[in-house]
């Protein structure tokens, strides 16, 4: 065989099967048969649920001679804004940073305005406003 026909099957190996044939053949899963059997077991958390559930769980916290429930999420964010008015540099970046992303966002101010006047006739809105026409507008 030459260089760029090394990978071409051999016609003449009765052994020989497709590879596409085999995978289609071989992957369907029989009734009863696990394919994946150390895989995580059902009803296992995964990583992002953990963290969830850990990050609201409410905690006790003594603030101003009060005693409050807090979630972890908010007692972090409490210290990291204490940190900050103190003036720990790395605490202020952090803080202004969780600002930026998660506070209310303002509304845009709109660019134009739409001022619709009284109803006029066509002769009482040039009589009313002949006075804001440019010298080039008059016939």
């Amino acid at each position: 065989m030459s260089w760029p026909h090394y990978n071409e099957p051999d016609d003449q190996d009765p052994d020989y099967q497709d590879p596409e044939q085999a995978r289609s053949q071989s992957g369907r899963i029989k009734n009863g048969e696990v394919r994946n059997p150390k895989g995580r077991p059902t009803g296992r958390r995964n990583r992002a649920s953990i963290i969830r559930k850990v990050a609201l769980q409410k905690h006790p916290v003594m603030e101003k001679g009060r005693r409050r429930k807090r979630t972890a999420v908010e007692i972090i964010i409490l210290l990291v804004r204490s940190r900050a008015a103190k003036g720990d540099n790395a605490a202020m970046k952090l803080f202004d940073g969780l600002q930026l992303r998660f506070s209310a966002r303002e509304t845009i101010p709109p660019h134009a305005v739409a001022i619709f006047p009284e109803k006029l006739t066509i002769e009482e809105f040039e009589a009313k406003f002949a006075h804001m026409r440019s010298r080039d507008d008059n016939p």
